[in-house]
């Protein structure tokens, strides 16, 4: 522990199983956390979304993911 963050507060905006880490990681360097959810991600499993998802399969070369959620819900599709 170096205490770089020693006395700063620091915001912690993440839904909870993604904030845990962070903010343990934060404190070992010193912050105090706040833990304030404000979003919360929920998957919308239906066939429409299903068959989209299908067709884009088969016609794009690459498929491009901007979170770690994206790709937890599309393997839990």
């Amino acid at each position: 522990m170096t205490n770089l963050l020693l006395g700063k507060n620091i915001l912690v905006t993440r839904e909870a199983t993604q904030a845990l880490p962070l903010i343990h990681l934060l404190e070992d360097e010193g912050a105090t956390c706040y833990h304030v959810p404000l979003l919360c991600f929920e998957a919308i499993f239906d066939e429409e979304n299903r068959r989209q998802l299908l067709q884009l399969d088969q016609q794009a070369d690459w498929l491009f993911f901007t979170s770690a959620k994206a790709v937890l819900f599309l393997i839990n599709m």
